[in-house]
């Protein structure tokens, strides 16, 4: 198990593992462009947490999570999550160090 480090302010996403899933798509949509991005692709079905970058205090952020299966033919899509909607009360950006398997800063 490998803990993770953080040192700046962050808000983490978690959701509920899915069964048999190969792992999960992070969807935020875009308040300026009206469309949904990914912004994370996980790559294991048993990792079920992510920290949320670059979020503007009062500027609402919307999330959804969709599992994903492999089969040979490709990626197989599960039904998408409700969509989490707030708005933040403080400012939270990538101006630290993380340690964890399954983020990369941009």
């Amino acid at each position: 198990n490998k803990k993770t480090k953080v040192a700046y302010d962050c808000l983490e996403l978690s959701w509920k593992k899915v069964k048999g899933a190969s792992g999960y798509e992070i969807y935020r949509y875009g308040n300026a462009s009206k469309v949904w991005h990914k912004i994370k692709t996980i790559t294991k079905g048993k990792t079920t947490k992510y920290i949320l970058p670059e979020m503007v205090k009062g500027y609402k952020v919307k999330i959804k999570v969709v599992a994903y299966k492999k089969k040979s033919t490709g990626k197989v899509y599960g039904k998408e999550s409700k969509v989490l909607s707030f708005t933040p009360k403080k400012e939270y950006w990538l101006n630290g160090i993380i340690k964890t398997k399954n983020y990369n800063p941009k």
